[in-house]
């Protein structure tokens, strides 16, 4: 979904100009997330519009500048891009070091996911099979005011 900058400071709460300057603040952050449409106007991804909100939640909660919420969020956003760039190199590192014998471990995990949703269907079988029958075992209900009837 993409959203115009009206869109944007509406949702945020701000005029256009203040998004300008907290796309600004965030220095290039933001920028991959926001591309050209029609007659040359900005179009917001939903990560674009996240990551505003998200500045604009830190600001508010904090009480920081624009610039100061921005240099929070752009460090959270580094940090996280190497996490996921470290878990890739490992997932690579991973993948290297098991070679050629890790088809069997495919094999192995193909299996039990087939094995899995075989007793997935088997429980959900079990379960509908358990309300038709759960019914027919309770005993009937009572009347607990049996002189609430009026003898004619």
């Amino acid at each position: 979904m993409s959203a115009s900058i009206e869109d944007v400071a509406a949702a945020l709460g701000v005029s256009v100009r203040g998004v300008r300057l907290r796309i600004d603040a965030l220095d290039g952050t933001v920028s991959p997330f926001i591309r050209q449409g029609p007659n040359n106007r900005s179009l917001f991804t939903d990560t674009a519009v996240g990551m505003l909100r998200y500045l604009e939640e830190v600001r508010k909660s904090k009480g920081l500048s624009i610039r100061a919420a921005a240099s929070i969020v752009r460090r959270e956003e580094r940090e996280r891009y190497e996490q996921k760039d470290e878990a890739a190199q490992r997932q690579t590192r991973d993948k290297q070091a098991l070679g050629e014998g890790a088809e069997w471990v495919r094999l192995l995990l193909d299996e039990k996911d087939r094995a899995i949703e075989r007793l997935e269907e088997e429980v959900a079988s079990l379960r509908a099979q358990l309300e038709r029958l759960l019914p027919l075992a309770l005993p009937r209900p009572r009347r607990w005011w049996p002189f609430s009837r009026k003898a004619s």
